[in-house]
């Protein structure tokens, strides 16, 4: 029993000891590419573990974070194996405001030059208008998540069997400018 004794002691020495020598001190910084996207990174170009409001994203020298909608975002960095205290923590507070750029970009004469029907859709949704001015169509769910992207068009039929029934935005991109379309999609 004294020996096993012993050897926990001296097990608990080595990682003890192991801990103390491993450098736990480290730094980040940020540059905020858009309202709501930043890309963090770590200064020493570190292999770290970064999460966001606690959940675990991704093991690297830096990560790209960018919202889908507004809130409050806590990134955390975590040095594995060193101790809590050596965390860094990073608060960003994305709002509305960050998504209502969507409606900026928006050409009311492009808009007009598109039609979506049925509306809602069930299955399928076409397209009424000249889809040879159209570099992209795209369609996002109500927080910017993209669920369609085809560029260059050249089909007036989009198949919505594969997404979920809700309120999304179709957005026609040409040229001149940028068109929306409400799309509504039914199971």
């Amino acid at each position: 029993m004294y020996s096993l004794k012993l050897l926990f002691c001296f097990c608990s020495l080595l990682i003890s000891n192991l801990l103390r020598s491993q450098d736990c001190s480290f730094s980040i910084d940020y540059e905020q590419q858009s309202c709501s996207e930043y890309d963090l990174f770590s200064i020493e170009q570190e292999q770290l573990d970064w999460y966001v409001n606690d959940e675990f994203q991704l093991t690297a020298t830096e990560y790209d974070f960018e919202a889908t909608n507004a809130g409050t975002y806590e990134i955390c960095v975590v040095n594995e194996g060193c101790p809590s205290e050596t965390n860094i923590c990073e608060t960003f507070v994305v709002t509305e405001d960050c998504f209502e750029d969507i409606t900026l970009v928006n050409n009311n004469k492009i808009s007009n030059l598109f039609n979506v029907y049925p509306n809602p859709a069930i299955g399928v949704v076409n397209i009424a208008g000249n889809l040879e001015i159209v570099n992209s169509i795209e369609i996002h769910d109500t927080t910017g998540n993209l669920v369609y992207q085809s560029f260059n068009p050249s089909s007036k039929r989009i198949f919505t069997g594969d997404i979920s029934s809700g309120l999304y935005i179709m957005s026609f991109s040409t040229n001149e400018g940028v068109g929306l379309r409400k799309l509504l999609i039914n199971k």
